[in-house]
C-alpha cells in the first residue's frame, strides 16, 4: 500500500492512482476541547484517476472508494478542530491510503 498527503488544490500520484483534492465541503468533527453529542464528519471533494479513468468522489471520514483495481481511503484528517480556532481550507491536510486489490 501507498500514502499520499494533501491539501487542496494539491494532487500526487502512488500504485497508478492519481489523487487531487478539490475542495473541503464539510468540517463538522466536534472540537478536542468540546464534549459533543455527536462525533461530526469531514467531507472532502476530489478527483481520481487510474486505469479505469477519471472519477470525481466525495470522501466522507474513513470510508473507502473501492474499484475493480485499488481500495483507496482517507485515513488522517488534520488538523484537529479546536474551540474557538477558525481554521482555513488552505490549513488542513488530507492523507489517503491506496491499496491495490
Amino acid at each position: 500500500f501507498a500514502r499520499v498527503t494533501l491539501k487542496v488544490g494539491e494532487k500526487a500520484s502512488a500504485l497508478g492512482v492519481t489523487i487531487q483534492v478539490s475542495e473541503l465541503v464539510e468540517d463538522s468533527r466536534c472540537p478536542t476541547d468540546v464534549q459533543c453529542v455527536w462525533a461530526g464528519r469531514v467531507k472532502v471533494h476530489t478527483t481520481i484517476t487510474s486505469g479505469l479513468g477519471t472519477a470525481e468522489y466525495v470522501f466522507e471520514d474513513t470510508k473507502s472508494l473501492t474499484t475493480e483495481a485499488e481500495e483507496i481511503t482517507l485515513v488522517q484528517v488534520a488538523p484537529t478542530p479546536r474551540e474557538g480556532v477558525t481554521l482555513t481550507p488552505a490549513e488542513y491536510t488530507f492523507t489517503f491510503e491506496i491499496k491495490k486489490q
